[in-house]
């Protein structure tokens, strides 16, 4: 089971793996099929990076988790490589679906 506690840059790992992946897959059925896997894959990277753009803040920093637990102390460092990380993986879907509203938070 995944423990929300830890340091997790969830978002960012999906977007970043369906990204890299979406390209190169290949489903072993019927046309249809592989058209609704596309289908569902895309709808998947618009809804992670979505998710991304809404954690900008106007700063340009990136609310990386949210603690659910107040018994749980979390570390308020922010990481410049994660952060690194999550704007190529918006670089990466802006150039796959260009939108102005992404663009904008990549700016920040």
């Amino acid at each position: 089971m995944l423990d929300l506690s830890k340091r997790v840059a969830f978002g960012t790992a999906v977007l970043m793996g369906l990204a890299v992946f979406a390209p190169d897959c290949k489903a072993q059925s019927d046309e249809k099929n592989v058209s609704e896997q596309k289908a569902a894959l895309r709808t998947a990277i618009k809804k992670s990076a979505t998710y991304l753009m809404r954690q900008t803040k106007e700063s340009g920093m990136f609310v990386y988790r949210i603690n659910m637990d107040p018994a749980v102390k979390v570390n308020n460092r922010y990481n410049i490589l994660r952060h690194a990380g999550t704007i190529f993986a918006m670089s990466q879907y802006d150039e796959m679906q260009s939108d102005d509203a992404m663009q904008a938070a990549i700016r920040r």
